[in-house]
């Protein structure tokens, strides 16, 4: 791997987007996981040790919360990424959530069941939205980015 999905999206952004003319703005990306990227007075934000920070991971909830993947509990992740989604579902229907190579299609089925009014994936995808806009008032209150960019990515 070259790269993070995040950093290629906002160099492409930097590049070729309607951001070309910006040196701030951040990415949130919203897929299997929860990714971000920066561009600071016109260079891609890489941290100290070379790595982007870990926007999925950071603590979004105390007290009784759910664990992320990574094993740690409280996590961005757990709430607003296609993993997070479909775990929760499954968790308020009673039912196993399925294996990661079916994540995907169990997101579509949910993501459709919310549109049509399931009052559990109706509930998930609320809090989805919710903590993600928490997660992102953050991210501006934190570095005020000068534009903030939000994707979710069609999942294959």
């Amino acid at each position: 791997m070259i790269d993070n999905d995040a950093n290629v999206v906002a160099r492409a952004e930097h590049w070729f987007g309607e951001e070309s003319q910006l040196d701030d703005f951040s990415v949130i990306i919203v897929d299997h996981g929860v990714a971000s990227a920066h561009y600071v007075d016109g260079a891609l934000w890489t941290g100290a040790h070379g790595i982007n920070s870990e926007l999925g991971h950071t603590k979004i909830a105390c007290g009784e919360t759910h664990r992320c993947y990574c094993g740690m509990m409280g996590c961005l992740a757990t709430y607003c990424a296609i993993f997070g989604i479909v775990t929760r579902v499954c968790e308020l229907r009673g039912t196993e959530a399925p294996p990661m190579e079916k994540l995907t299609e169990a997101f579509r089925q949910f993501a459709g069941e919310a549109r049509n009014g399931d009052p559990h994936a109706r509930e998930v995808f609320n809090l989805a939205g919710r903590m993600l806009g928490v997660a992102a008032a953050n991210m501006l209150n934190e570095r005020d980015p000068g534009r903030l960019i939000v994707m979710a990515f069609e999942p294959k």
